[in-house]
């Protein structure tokens, strides 16, 4: 047990709701963190799956603590003293996922510490210790109302009446009886300040605060207010980090530290995530969970660049762009881009709504960084994990054939990636790839008469007899590269224009330009490579799938291009 020391109040004055417009002393002095120790602590309660505002709050945690001194520690500590609403396998999730998240703990279940244990479920007794200690000095009263006194106070919109609790004898005599009552902490009159770190000074008027609240309850479980200030002081916790759902509670908060003859943490309350319509973004929603997005396969350096963002002023703070001078600024950032240049102060005090685009652009970025990350540095692991999971989604869906070598595979992600938002959406988006397209599709059929109907296609041009000349010469080109890596195209359109044009000059018929014939060629192979599905150029598909499988892929296009234009003629 630490020691404890008196804390003072400072000079009191009317509740101001107001936060200071710039950023507070207290947060200007918490910039500073880096020159000293630093311990936080995130407390989740095991009643579901951990929340997106959850993740947020563990990754400031971590933001805190790893942008300070060498010393300063993270700690996982498990609320779990609401047993009524305890979930079973709970914990086992919450883990998992801040493990997948890769904010791991230095302090907490499973490490080693001389603070633990870390579930509050396994700290009553301390907790009953506490409570002696505070209703011996007085600054707590057993409570034997009925609960239903406070419910009916609570609906009619005022506080309890004053209550006499009993005397000590009076009170041993009614727990003999076997009188069920609380322990409360007997309130100040006095108003307390408060400087939150996010939301500025505030004056807490005891009028304002509620009932005295409930320390202990009639099963002898603490309430949150108890146990978490015990462990704070337990653990020696500097800075909490929680949502702003907490600031009506931290007067409380503050009266019981001050009651304790402990110095209390910094707080700094975070802005609530909301829906688009303002709504607070509900546990209960599926998607405000952590897990949805695991299953969805997005990408964990995605995820916490996203929460990190919402809320935080990270505009030239972290990004590698950033720390390089550079004067571009991009929002992919990694958990080292965040923690290097991380400052309470930009916290914003404004409720944040999550832009789901937002994290489909951050994950498409994050996996081509994976990827494109060197074999013989550190990151090479999760290159090599990133790799093999998009492996088996494309085994899974077109067979051994998509079993591609790890520099092929990597090529894949990177130029298809463009359009994958997560690795499962590979197949969909590199379906062309492994099987030939549906030439008769409505996509092919689009892009086929958007060629022949092009505006700058010379009047009376025989745009097909075009068309097959560039697969043909193609094909020819493909043929002749020495690298798979090469591109037959630069030498395709000026041999294509010279003979067009050398025929069109003999037969007195308009002469292509070479900026429309060039136009042309890409969107005719683009027509027999992919049927018109968006994607990568022609020429950086060819180290994927191979100079033989692109002629295979080309003859079948010369024949269904046939097929097309008689089909297309026979409209007319």
């Amino acid at each position: 047990m630490i020691r404890l020391r008196p804390w003072q109040w400072g000079p009191a004055r009317r509740l101001s709701t107001q936060a200071t417009s710039s950023p507070s002393a207290a947060a200007a002095a918490a910039n500073q963190h880096a020159r000293s120790v630093v311990r936080c602590r995130f407390a989740p309660s095991p009643t579901g799956q951990l929340h997106l505002g959850g993740l947020r709050t563990a990754l400031f945690n971590v933001l805190m603590v790893r942008s300070s001194a060498p010393g300063s520690r993270f700690i996982l500590r498990i609320d779990d003293t609401d047993r009524n609403r305890y979930v079973e396998g709970a914990v086992e999730s919450l883990i998992k996922t801040l493990r997948w998240a890769g904010l791991d703990w230095d302090e907490g279940p499973d490490k080693d510490s001389s603070v633990g244990p870390f579930f509050q479920s396994m700290r009553l007794s301390l907790y009953r210790e506490y409570i002696d200690r505070l209703l011996r000095e007085g600054n707590a009263y057993r409570d034997f109302r009925p609960p239903s006194s406070e419910e009916v106070a609570s609906q009619a919109g005022v506080r309890l009446a004053p209550y006499l609790p009993p005397s000590e004898s009076e009170a041993q005599e009614m727990i003999q009886a076997g009188k069920p009552f609380v322990v409360r902490l007997k309130m100040p009159e006095r108003t307390i300040p408060f400087e939150d770190l996010v939301f500025g000074k505030f004056n807490l008027d005891p009028r304002d605060l509620g009932n005295d609240p409930i320390l202990l309850k009639s099963d002898g479980w603490p309430t949150y207010h108890l146990a978490n200030a015990v462990d704070d002081i337990e653990m020696q916790i500097t800075h909490v980090f929680r949502g702003e759902e907490w600031l009506p509670s931290v007067g409380k908060h503050l009266a019981l530290f001050n009651a304790l003859g402990a110095i209390p943490p910094h707080f700094a309350h975070l802005p609530l995530l909301i829906n688009p319509d303002g709504s607070k973004l509900s546990k209960r929603s599926g998607d405000a969970h952590v897990q949805a997005y695991i299953d969805k396969g997005y990408e964990p350096e995605a995820l916490i660049n996203f929460v990190g963002l919402m809320g935080y002023n990270h505009q030239n703070a972290g990004s590698e762009a950033a720390a390089e001078g550079a004067e571009q600024y991009s929002e992919v950032m990694s958990l080292d881009d965040l923690i290097r240049d991380f400052e309470v102060s930009r916290i914003a005090r404004s409720r944040a709504s999550p832009f789901f685009p937002k994290l489909d652009f951050l994950n498409r970025q994050h996996v081509r960084r994976i990827v494109a990350a060197s074999p013989s540095t550190t990151a090479s692991q999760r290159r090599i994990e990133v790799l093999d999971r998009a492996r088996a989604e494309l085994v899974a869906a077109f067979g051994e054939q998509a079993s591609l070598s790890e520099d092929k595979m990597a090529e894949l992600v990177t130029i298809i990636g463009e359009r994958a938002t997560t690795l499962r959406d590979l197949p969909d988006e590199a379906r062309f790839l492994f099987e030939d397209p549906d030439w008769q599709g409505e996509a092919a059929k689009k892009l086929l008469g958007g060629i022949l109907a092009q505006k700058n296609n010379p009047k009376g041009a025989d745009v097909g007899a075009v068309m097959k000349q560039v697969l043909e010469r193609y094909s020819d080109a493909l043929k002749d590269v020495s690298a798979e890596s090469g591109d037959p195209m630069q030498k395709v359109v000026p041999a294509v224009l010279e003979a067009v044009n050398s025929h069109n000059e003999q037969s007195g018929q308009p002469a292509w330009k070479s900026k429309a014939l060039s136009t042309l060629a890409k969107k005719t192979l683009r027509w027999a490579v992919s049927g018109g599905k968006p994607g990568p150029a022609v020429a950086d598909l060819i180290p994927i799938m191979g100079r033989k499988k692109m002629l295979l892929r080309l003859q079948s296009a010369r024949q269904a291009l046939d097929a097309s234009l008689a089909t297309v003629s026979s409209e007319k």
